[in-house]
């Protein structure tokens, strides 16, 4: 990484770990801070990263290597900060009930894009990529062609603010949290609707003479006439 913003090269990285290995050894030897010092090194790197999920994208190990200006993933892949087995195992006390979890974690490259948290679907050869690799090879080396193009004329200092706001943002874009706040705008429009109908229809109700509403009773009894208008009447 050092190396690529030395000789101002992009980076690209190509990601399919299940997770980063949660054992005593692998903390013993330093597992977080490698993992830590990755995705720091990456989120101030001066130079155009994009980052490919081409299997599985799980936890800290998948974390650290995408902080990148452009995400990719492959549409039969998954992304997630935590894999289904220990999901279930922390929510459930077993791993075997994965399943159950995984729709909940929105792992999917079709969830994802939609909460606007990768940048782009790959397509795979039908029945998926590992039935032809070729082809799958040639699809995401032309998407990462294309994706290094739109980066390679963004200046440093500006190509670091965005991706700093991208990672700052993550999960509040997209097009899931666009329905959400137009599900939430419609909401509050009709209960405006319905409080102005309230008032209007409170308007409308007739007003004794003080301004108070008038009752049902007064609004039926029938005037009493006297004195000389009932004299001229008679």
């Amino acid at each position: 990484m050092r190396l690529a913003s030395k000789f101002k090269s992009p980076l690209i990285t190509l990601v399919d770990c299940p997770n980063a290995q949660a054992s005593f050894e692998a903390e013993h030897h330093g597992i977080a801070h490698a993992l830590a010092r990755n995705i720091a090194t990456m989120a101030n790197l001066p130079t155009p990263i994009v980052s490919a999920i081409i299997g599985e994208g799980g936890s800290g190990g998948a974390l650290a290597l995408c902080v990148a200006d452009r995400v990719l993933m492959l549409e039969n892949a998954i992304y997630s900060v935590i894999s289904p087995e220990g999901a279930a195992a922390i929510l459930y006390r077993d791993a075997g009930k994965a399943e159950a979890v995984s729709g909940g974690l929105k792992l999917t490259a079709q969830d994802l894009h939609a909460l606007g948290i990768i940048d782009t679907v790959v397509s795979e050869p039908e029945g998926g990529a590992h039935l032809d690799p070729a082809a799958a090879a040639e699809t995401l080396k032309n998407h990462v062609i294309a994706a290094l193009h739109e980066l390679r004329d963004v200046p440093p200092r500006q190509l670091l603010d965005a991706r700093y706001k991208k990672y700052r943002h993550i999960g509040q874009e997209g097009t899931y949290w666009g329905q959400r706040v137009r599900s939430g705008f419609s909401d509050v429009f009709g209960l405006l609707a319905y409080a102005v109908s309230k008032i209007e229809k409170s308007n409308r109700r007739p007003k004794s003479v003080d301004g108070a509403p008038r009752s049902r009773a007064e609004k039926i009894r029938t005037p009493v006439v006297s004195g000389p208008k009932r004299a001229e009447r008679e």
